[in-house]
């Protein structure tokens, strides 16, 4: 039988409430745009391939 135990604590996984503040409210670099929804481009590429 082969084992391995590594001593973890919660601290390990979970953000200070400090650094998360902190990272919140820094500025992104090269953020990406946030998606557009796909329904009115559905609507405007339906349209286009009926009239066009």
């Amino acid at each position: 039988m082969i084992a391995a135990h590594a001593d973890y604590r919660r601290e390990d996984f979970v953000f200070q409430r400090t650094q998360s503040l902190a990272m919140r409210a820094l500025e992104w670099e090269n953020r990406l745009k946030p998606l557009k929804p796909w329904a009115p481009n559905f609507v405007a590429n339906l349209a286009f391939s009926i009239f066009a």
